[in-house]
């Protein structure tokens, strides 16, 4: 709303300092504004080490329409990889004598990386807002 004002005022050479604002309603029942997803991780256990490999990640996605596939990809890809990090090695460490955050620095922060998981897919499917 505020760009339609401010086209509306000053057209498509604008002084410098041009200002405007707008406002929107929340949006209501008869719009949806929700994406979904559904992620599915192979994963393989070491019988003997108890070692976790992860050899593949599926996401597919109903996030409305995609205006930039590779950000979109970019997006879905980091989020599955934010998941399985904080399924693999995210671990709070706690002092039993203060109740402080004992691992709180980057030395004891394991995050995922190329090794833990071989292949990422994400799909979505075309919608139209």
């Amino acid at each position: 709303e505020a760009a339609r004002a401010f086209r509306g005022r000053y057209g498509t050479e604008p002084p410098d300092g041009a200002e405007a604002s707008g406002s929107v309603r929340p949006a209501d029942d008869r719009y949806a504004t929700h994406a979904f997803g559904a992620q599915f991780a192979e994963a393989r256990v070491h019988l003997d080490t108890g070692e976790i490999r992860v050899p593949r990640l599926l996401g597919v996605f109903a996030a409305g329409r995609i205006i930039n596939p590779r950000t979109a990809r970019s997006q879905f890809v980091g989020g599955m990889t934010m998941g399985l990090s904080m399924a693999l090695h995210e671990n709070s460490v706690l002092d039993p004598r203060t109740g402080h955050v004992v691992n709180h620095d980057l030395a004891d922060y394991h995050i995922t990386a190329n090794a833990d998981v071989t292949e990422v897919e994400a799909h979505w499917l075309d919608e139209h807002d």
